[in-house]
């Protein structure tokens, strides 16, 4: 009989553990969302003030964020992506998709019809800009550490973009 409430305590405490790792990881995540969703809305109205009409897709699944299109170029599928500065310096993204299942994390290769261009932002000093990387250069990582100006990934390299449509001189 005094085993009993020896049990419920523990079973108490462990669920109380339970219950503040979950609210930690909760927080965590809406700190990720959150920054996903500024980073998409940074590269959305700065393709605007470029001059590309912006177009978000119907299927909230989409692999794409948004379709972008500017007259005489080629529509492009762009994922946008936020990138973290390591303590060597660089920037670094995660190139695949990262979902939860249970207590493992499970990471899956983006397919490449999924979209064109990763528009991977940057926040430096309260400074922001895109890097931009075609999906197809990068897609079996799971992720990608770069210097921002050496191997073809400048800051705001927009001109990466500019693809003209077949048949066009």
């Amino acid at each position: 009989m005094i085993a009993f409430p020896i049990v419920t305590l523990r079973c108490e405490g462990a669920a109380l553990l339970f219950l503040l790792e979950l609210r930690a990881t909760i927080a965590r995540l809406r700190e990720s969302i959150t920054a996903g969703i500024i980073s998409e809305l940074r590269f959305k109205t700065e393709a605007l003030s470029r001059g590309y009409e912006v177009f978000d897709p119907v299927h909230p699944a989409s692999s794409a964020d948004c379709i972008i299109w500017k007259p005489g170029s080629a529509p492009l599928l762009i994922q946008v992506k936020k990138a973290r500065r390591t303590k060597a310096g660089t920037w670094r993204f995660a190139a695949c998709k990262v979902r939860r299942k249970k207590a493992e994390t499970v990471r899956t290769y983006y397919n490449h019809y999924d979209f064109d261009v990763f528009a991977v932002h940057i926040q430096d000093n309260g400074q922001h800009g895109f890097v931009f990387i075609p999906l197809k250069e990068i897609r079996y990582r799971e992720c990608l550490t770069f210097r921002v100006g050496t191997e073809g990934r400048g800051l705001n390299n927009w001109e990466k973009l500019e693809i003209k449509e077949v048949g066009d001189e």
